[in-house]
C-alpha cells in the first residue's frame, strides 16, 4: 500500500500468488477530523474500499491528506464506534470502521504490519551491504527460526524484491529505487504481511519510480 503526493496508482490482482496467508485491509465511512482554535475541520473522508494479498493500492493525492489516510489505517489514531468522533479538545479523531483480517487493528498482533516512511531519514549505514542489513534484522526480529532458515529467508526475500545480484553491494552504492526496495525488504524478512509505503516515489526519477511500482506489484501478484 502506497500513500503520498506524487505516486503513481496502480493494482493488481492476485494470478499466480504464492501467499500461505491472506491479508486484507477493509475500511468503511472513514472519517478523520482536526481540532483547530476550537474548530472541527475534516480533512479526509468519508471513504470506503479494502486492498487484499496479491494487490497494490495507492492512495494520491496531496501529501499531508494522503499521510493522513496512512495513519488511520494503520491504526495510528484514536478511533471511535461511532460513524463521527466528537472531536474533543485539540488534536486528531477520526470515526468510521477499519480492519485487519476482520478484527480490529488493536486485537492483531502489531507485528504483521510495517510502515515504512521515506521522507523520515534512512539509518541504514552506507557501508553495510544488503544481505548484512537482513542477516541482522531477521537474526532480532524472527527468533523462531533456526539460523539455517534465517540466512535461507535472507535469500528468498533479496530474491523477490530483485536485489539478489546486489546481495553484498554497499547500501550507499545502491541505485534511490534500490535503496528504498531495501528499507521494504527489511519489513518483509521480519515476517510483515501488510506493508504501507508514505510517499515511496518522492525524489525519484520517472523511470525509478516505475521500477520501484512494478517491483512492489509483482512482489505483492506473486507471493501475495
Amino acid at each position: 500500500m502506497a500513500g503520498g503526493g506524487g505516486s503513481t496508482a496502480g493494482e493488481g490482482g492476485g494470478e499466480g500468488q504464492e501467499a500461505a496467508v491472506e491479508f486484507a485491509v477493509s475500511f468503511e465511512d472513514v472519517l478523520v477530523n482536526v481540532r483547530e482554535n476550537g474548530e472541527r475541520v475534516r480533512v479526509l473522508g468519508p471513504a470506503t474500499g479494502c486492498v487484499r494479498s496479491g494487490q497494490v493500492l495507492s492512495v494520491v493525492g496531496p501529501a499531508y491528506e494522503a499521510g493522513v489516510m496512512l495513519n488511520a489505517l494503520r491504526g495510528a489514531y484514536h478511533f471511535a464506534v461511532a460513524p463521527v468522533t466528537p472531536a474533543i479538545g485539540e488534536g486528531v479523531h477520526v470515526g468510521g470502521t477499519i480492519t485487519w483480517n476482520g478484527q480490529r487493528p488493536q486485537d492483531v498482533d502489531a507485528r504483521v504490519l510495517a510502515f515504512v516512511d521515506f521522507e523520515a531519514d534512512c539509518t541504514i549505514p552506507e557501508a553495510v551491504s544488503c544481505w548484512e542489513v537482513l542477516a541482522y534484522t531477521i537474526k532480532v526480529r524472527v527468533t523462531f527460526l533456526s539460523a539455517t532458515e534465517q540466512l535461507a529467508m535472507v535469500d528468498q526475500v533479496l530474491d523477490m524484491l530483485s536485489l539478489a545480484e546486489f546481495a553484498h553491494t554497499p547500501f550507499g552504492l545502491l541505485t534511490a529505487c534500490q535503496q528504498r526496495l531495501l528499507r521494504v525488504a527489511r519489513e518483509i524478512v521480519g515476517c510483515a504481511g501488510i506493508v504501507f509505503l508514505h510517499d515511496p516515489c518522492a525524489g525519484l526519477s520517472a523511470a525509478d519510480s516505475m521500477a520501484l511500482i512494478q517491483t512492489l506489484d509483482h512482489l505483492a501478484q506473486k507471493h501475495g
